[in-house]
């Protein structure tokens, strides 16, 4: 099998890292802007970091070099080496100043990275590499600098034009352009450099901080999309900044604050420095185009980003290998803020993504480590590792130190490095002084790849009265055992007895915990607590709120794990609870057994008092969670059940569906409020509704009335979604009753084409087909291109995974096709053939064939790491 390996020079490895030769000072840019023609100025003050000359090497790709000089002489073309990644100054020392001028072609970038046309207006995406395709530069995060950019355009063209940092100055030109200029006074790397010029329509405050300081606050939206769907991002924004004065102590440094929404850009959003540019999928809302979970994710978004102005920013990472000391400790803090600021619930989102994404990812080949050794594009550490394991893993600190130890060391770490490039190393020493803590185990997080897997035991002397827990770590893949190193790891426990009352416990060794369990600190290999004068045998939750990114075995009886479903107050215990069970029963062939039944009776008894309890027992496990991450399945055979499984959930509980509708609206009369309450029964109801609609279609008309009559996307979404399993003509009619008014907003039209994607029909795929090429399927945009995508592989696995191999083809062409217009989207869409060893022979081999024909024709480098991941 062909799989050609990368040439030494294209891998970067952590070890090879050595400190800059240079340092740049002062930056002073020059744009004048144009979509076809963007010519560009640069001044660079730098200083060698020796008094041996060195080679001066400044990173550039994709643009034409009008001239360059050195110290005010113009240099020649034989002064200078010039190739497609660099320009190469020989033998230089001392101070310099560096003058360089490109031309740049906006409109022609369709990869999004650099300076880019959106639409009519321009944007930048700088993370991690942009820079170096706006201008010749140092193009590194160690390397930091302070920043003057001079914008001039056609006022015309481009009413507003914005950079990073405060605006100085403003004028008219002879010619009628506008000139405008900003100076950011705290030293960046050039990927926090940003620009946006265009058109826009902006919500503007003040924002008082605690210290008294004045910060006005401004939000753009590109002209087409109402700006009263910025207000839920500008109460974020404002509520972001209170809490982490709050918290951890820590303000805003300049006096504006700009965000800007493009249409099409390549991740959810970016920090820049005092200009943080979002897609648009995670900056608007309302009730008409966002969804309760879209509400939260532009809710918690928004924070992140700005809480990055400190981690991440005022003290940025040294290399990019660093990468989750910036997004692991933001994502944590992001977190906190959601569940502070709008429900503890929030939390809950968070684990899904660790349990259903990060779990499967470092289960293949795919996998690495918080901090990994070697890479060959930087955007592919971009992944669920870098944040959301990194993120539970700092969250551990909570359950070691406590919240007020955990946010001190932070505090200090911030203060330590103030201005400076740092590393999870630097990090970590900070904590372990700050908390006078051995980090040794937990260090050993961020260099094994790979999720750990827990085995609990219990054995209950009846006669001594003695329960003795057990506990045991090892690596889940058998081919990482080897040099398996203890980790260190908060146990969050909780004692029941059988009637499904709780158990008052203590030990000398534990923490009590908030809600009357133990904190266990786990540190061996295999470690046991013993427990005395316990009446009864207890029943044993584990790992509850998940305390720590592990799999969880634990050899509970369904009768055992019905207990818990039904009493437990931790909503993670209730889930892995249920989907043990759930598991159960598609390993059996998806008949629902009546010990979970009756289980399942008793949470949906407690529907009114806990919706949520309801919500998170009945998240069955996807098609490719239990094929790819769980194993053990013939696939053809798991379809099968899955879809039995559904069936019998819908009409085995068809009445109870019925009665919870009502009772769900009846809890919703008044208008829509986005508020965790009203939230989850609208989940509530949603999930009522789905399946009652399948177990029988005449209760489409229910999911039509809720269609008409909603107030908001959330309650249309739901009805939509109900329906899409029915062929039927009611479902045609309100799917294009949905389309012509999503007309003129791209979210509304995201939302049509994952529909379009999802929806029952006798031939998926070239469904799929058709809405590639439909007039509204934009290939420039990636948020259009992802959205069909995921709609059919959320709906139908099975036809994603055709014996004929169709699906998979059909996915290889759409990524050779991107590969030449946004390699990130391209390298996006690899997700469904990476894990073609989890399937029989003949799907094995047909995915085989497509990924060896992409690696002999796709030229981006992130794709080609991929595949060589995938075919190792």
């Amino acid at each position: 099998m062909h799989n050609a390996r990368p040439s030494e020079d294209t891998i970067m490895r952590l070890e090879d890292y050595k400190a800059p030769a240079f340092l740049v000072p002062q930056t002073i840019l020059r744009f004048d802007l144009d979509h076809q023609k963007t010519t560009v100025e640069a001044t660079f003050h730098i200083q060698s970091c020796t008094d041996t000359p060195a080679d001066l090497v400044l990173d550039g790709e994709d643009m034409r070099l009008e001239s360059i000089a050195v110290n005010g002489k113009e240099l020649a073309s034989q002064d200078y080496t010039l190739t497609e990644k660099s320009l190469t100054i020989p033998s230089l020392s001392g101070k310099l100043v560096i003058t360089c001028k490109v031309i740049i072609s906006p409109r022609e970038n369709s990869a999004l990275s650099g300076l880019y046309s959106s639409g009519e207006n321009l944007c930048t995406q700088c993370e991690s590499h942009g820079f170096r395709r706006i201008v010749y530069s140092i193009d590194r995060p160690d390397v930091l600098s302070v920043y003057q950019v001079t914008l001039v355009a056609d006022p015309k063209e481009f009413p507003s034009m914005l950079a990073n940092g405060d605006q100085v100055a403003e004028t008219t030109l002879a010619d009628g352009r506008k000139q405008v200029t900003f100076v950011d006074p705290a030293p960046k790397p050039s990927y926090l450099f940003a620009l946006v010029a265009g058109s826009f329509v902006s919500r503007e405050e003040t924002y008082e901080a605690s210290d008294g300081r004045k910060h006005h606050l401004a939000i753009h939206l590109p002209k087409q999309y109402p700006i009263g769907q910025a207000d839920v991002a500008m109460q974020a924004l404002k509520q972001s900044m209170r809490w982490d004065e709050e918290t951890y102590g820590c303000f805003y440094d300049l006096d504006s604050f700009h965000i800007v929404a493009m249409p099409d850009f390549n991740f959810g959003a970016m920090e820049n420095k005092g200009l943080n540019i979002f897609n648009t999928s995670t900056l608007l809302a309302d009730p008409k185009v966002a969804t309760d979970a879209s509400h939260l994710r532009v809710h918690t978004v928004v924070g992140h980003e700005y809480f990055h102005n400190w981690t991440g920013n005022r003290v940025t990472v040294r290399d990019w290998f660093q990468i989750s000391l910036k997004e692991g400790l933001t994502t944590y803090r992001e977190m906190c803020f959601g569940m502070d600021t709008y429900s503890p619930l929030a939390r809950l989102d968070y684990i899904f993504d660790l349990v259903d994404r990060q779990f499967a990812e470092d289960d293949g080949p795919s996998a690495h480590e918080l901090l990994p050794k070697t890479a060959e594009s930087i955007e592919n550490l971009y992944t669920a590792t870098t944040y959301t394991k990194g993120a539970e893993v700092l969250r551990m600190l909570e359950d070691l130190l406590g919240h007020d130890k955990a946010c001190a060391a932070v505090r200090a770490y911030l203060a330590k490095y103030d201005g400076q490039a740092a590393t999870i190393q630097d990090f970590l020493e900070v904590v372990a002084e700050t908390a006078n803590m051995d980090m040794q185990g937990f260090l050993a997080w961020y260099h094994q790849k790979g999720t750990p897997c827990v085995e609990v035991s219990q054995y209950y002397d009846p006669i001594g009265r003695v329960c003795t827990l057990r506990l045991v770590q090892k690596a889940a893949r058998a081919d990482l055992q080897e040099g398996y190193h203890a980790l260190m790891m908060p146990v969050r426990i909780k004692f029941w007895r059988k009637s499904g009352q709780p158990m008052q416990l203590n030990h000398a060794a534990a923490k009590p915990d908030k809600d009357g369990g133990l904190v266990l600190t786990f540190t061996q290999t295999t470690q046991t607590w013993t427990f005395h004068n316990i009446a009864e045998e207890p029943i044993v939750s584990a790992f509850r709120g998940l305390s720590a990114p592990v799999l969880i075995k634990q050899n509970l009886d369904k009768t055992t794990r019905g207990i818990l479903m039904g009493c437990e107050d931790d909503l993670f215990s209730r889930f892995q609870q249920a989907r043990f069970c759930w598991l159960d029963i598609l390993h059996e062939g998806g008949e629902i057994d009546e010990q979970t039944a009756q289980a399942i009776d008793r949470v949906l008894d407690q529907a009114l008092d806990q919706p949520e309890a309801v919500d998170v027992v009945f998240r069955l496990p996807e098609i490719t969670y239990c094929q790819e991450t769980v194993g053990g399945f013939d696939f053809d055979a798991l379809c099968q059940a899955h879809k039995k499984l559904k069936d019998q959930i819908a009409s085995r509980w068809q009445e109870k569906w019925y009665t919870l509708i009502q009772q769900a609206s009846a809890q919703l009369t008044k208008p829509y409020t986005w508020n965790a309450h009203q939230a989850a029964f609208r989940r509530l109801r949603a999930l009522a509704l789905a399946n009652l609609v399948r177990a029988d279609a005449k209760y489409i008309c229910q999911a039509e009335n809720l269609y008409r009559e909603a107030d908001n996307i959330t309650d249309q979404m739901a009805a939509l979604v109900a329906v899409i399993g029915r062929d039927s003509q009611k479902t045609q009619f309100m799917l294009e009753d949905f389309y012509q008014k999503a007309q003129g907003h791209d979210l509304q039209m995201d939302r049509w084409f994952w529909l379009q994607a999802g929806r029952t029909s006798p031939a998926p795929i070239e469904e799929i087909k058709k809405l590639l090429t439909h007039k509204s399927c934009d290939w420039r945009r990636p948020n259009r291109i992802m959205t069909v995508f995921a709609g059919w592989l959320s709906q139908h696995a099975g036809s994603v995974h055709d014996k004929s191999g169709q699906g998979y083809e059909m996915i290889g062409e759409t990524i050779k096709k991107l590969d030449t217009i946004n390699p990130s989207t391209a390298c996006r869409l690899m997700k469904p053939l990476m894990r073609w060893t989890c399937y029989d022979a003949d799907r094995k081999m047909a995915m085989q064939k497509v990924l060896v024909s992409l690696q002999e024709q796709v030229s981006a480098t992130n794709l080609q790491e991929k595949l060589r991941q995938a075919l190792a």
